[in-house]
């Protein structure tokens, strides 16, 4: 059983121009959260015989937060020669959003492994189901005013949303791993995932004393996914060379429904996605190697989020929404590594895929407001240079480091054709200490370059974290305590829209990120059992699952 509380408040601000209105915005965002959660899980495994086991597991994930945001903004004309900007009528308006945020995740697991030989040959299968039920109550207060200095607004508008979430997620795999040798081995396999995601989300506005329904913004969309793969595998070694080959081939099926909708729209999508991978030994017994990888990646299926066209305010002014039309990427990638005694990783990666870019659009009813979206019709090329060092100074102290530099190419297909080129990389150092067999405390320093997407641009950033873990009762009960973001960069982030005619910056006075901390509670119930403890494995985070 774990549980954490968290505390954090953000300040952004935020200076948008809409140049073919002329004019701009100035806003000044104030936010504060209050989190918590806990999680329970529990692993069974109970072993037949020598060849068969079962093992059954389950997860309950509780977390609840109440976000509260307040927003003011004014408005300015643009100095665009004798053209007078067509300017939102308020010259200063208060926007007020908040509520409370429940997320409830209940998981169940169940393996079965089947050992046929003496070398390791087995059959297993593996089954998830998680459900996930979410409500997100928000009320939203727009107060808009002619001029900063006036008393009273001329406009007050209430809205009030109650978006609720049912989700569903089955995921399975059925694997045969047959050893010849311990060089030698054949597998095989299939996989089934399913994800259903009921989203609701109702909005009223408050008129003549009353809450109405708000058609217009209220959303109701159902994503069923579905994915299907077979896959073969075959690997062998020879002295110090071996090799790995494989073939998957892989149905999806991205299916929705909304209240346009009679019946469920669905897209389907073949693919084949083969591999192989080369290694050489050079020293087994000191841990020098060097490997090659070739392959064709599926890249992941566009999440609920993204296919959902409920829309995520960020202001009175912007939103977000999701791309029912949205299809899965792919990519053709090769890796190359060494690898120095197990210390020392370099490594190189390329890759050239085709997936979605995020781009501003402006709102089809109101120029006044722009949104965001994932569109189909990215592609280009990138290439990686990664460097990894770890070392046990002491048999307390330990240092690993990490260096990444990056370049790339992109264009999105389209009305807009744009393209765009960037480079960049990041360093980041852990220091591990354990002064003690029950305690570890770690110092963890991390820095950034700019980073640039065919919309925007953010500036460099750097970080500091440190926290504590100390273990009680025989290493059964154990607190940690984390404190993130001790140091951070303050944040700038551009926008500009693909034709020049929208621009905004967004800064955080307070850091990239705030202070924050984390207070963490366990109890491991198997931590001096005497023999060898089997776990059941999941094959989903539930965290990521329903987005």
């Amino acid at each position: 059983m774990s549980g954490s509380y968290g505390e954090n408040e953000t300040l952004d601000r935020t200076y948008s121009e809409f140049r073919n209105s002329g004019y701009s915005l100035d806003s000044e965002d104030r936010g504060r959260i209050t989190s918590r959660n806990i999680r329970e899980l529990l692993s069974l495994v109970y072993k037949i015989n020598d060849r068969h086991s079962i093992g059954l597991g389950g997860q309950i994930f509780m977390g609840a937060s109440d976000p509260s945001n307040t927003v003011h903004t004014t408005s300015a004309g643009l100095a665009w020669g004798d053209v007078p900007p067509q300017m939102p009528e308020a010259g200063y308006t208060l926007y007020r959003y908040g509520g409370t945020l429940y997320n409830r995740q209940y998981q169940g697991s169940l393996n079965y492994i089947f050992r046929f030989d003496t070398l390791g040959s087995r059959l297993s299968f593996k089954a998830d189901y998680l459900h996930q039920n979410v409500d997100r109550n928000y009320d939203y207060d727009t107060r808009d005013f002619s001029r900063p200095e006036d008393a009273e607004p001329f406009s007050t508008e209430l809205r009030r949303e109650r978006y609720k979430l049912l989700g569903h997620l089955f995921a399975s795999r059925l694997d045969l791993n047959k050893n010849f040798s311990e060089e030698r081995s054949f597998s095989a396999g299939l996989s089934y995932d399913l994800r259903y995601a009921d989203n609701n989300a109702p909005v009223h506005r408050f008129e003549e004393e009353e809450w109405i329904p708000d058609p217009k913004m209220s959303t109701w969309f159902i994503d069923r996914t579905q994915s299907t793969g077979a896959y073969t595998q075959w690997a062998d070694a020879y002295g110090k060379f071996s090799y790995q080959a494989g073939l998957r081939l892989q149905w999806d099926r991205i299916a929705y429904r909304n209240a346009e909708n009679t019946g469920y729209e669905h897209r389907d999508y073949w693919r084949l996605f083969p591999e192989l991978s080369l290694a050489y030994t050079f020293n087994p017994e000191k841990g020098t190697n060097i490997n090659l990888d070739l392959y064709r990646s599926s890249g992941r299926l566009p999440d609920n989020n993204a296919l959902s066209p409920r829309r995520v305010w960020q202001s009175q002014y912007s939103y977000t929404v999701g791309n029912e039309n949205l299809e899965p990427g792919w990519g053709y990638d090769i890796d190359l590594s060494y690898t120095l005694r197990n210390k020392l990783t370099i490594s190189y990666g390329g890759t050239w895929s085709r997936g979605s870019e995020t781009m501003t659009f402006y709102d089809p009813d109101d120029p006044n407001i722009v949104y965001t979206t994932k569109v189909n019709g990215e592609h280009g090329s990138a290439h990686n240079i990664w460097i990894d060092y770890t070392t046990l100074v002491t048999k307390w102290f330990r240092v690993k480091s990490f260096i990444h530099g990056y370049w790339y190419r992109r264009e999105v297909d389209g009305d807009w054709q744009a393209s765009y080129s960037a480079g960049g990389g990041m360093f980041s150092l852990s220091l591990m200490f354990q002064p003690h067999p029950s305690m570890i405390i770690y110092l963890d320093g991390g820095v950034e370059l700019p980073q640039k997407r065919l919309e925007t641009w953010q500036n460099s950033y750097w970080a500091l974290a440190a926290g504590i873990t100390k273990s009680f009762c025989k290493d059964k009960l154990y607190i940690s305590l984390d404190v993130n973001n001790i140091l951070s960069t303050k944040l700038k982030k551009e926008t500009v829209r693909w034709d020049n005619s929208y621009y905004s910056v967004l800064r955080q006075p307070r850091g990239h990120r705030s202070l924050r901390l984390v207070f963490s509670i366990g109890y491991r119930f198997n931590r001096n059992a005497k023999k060898s403890v089997s776990t059941v494995q999941t094959l989903r985070d539930p965290e990521e699952i329903l987005k």
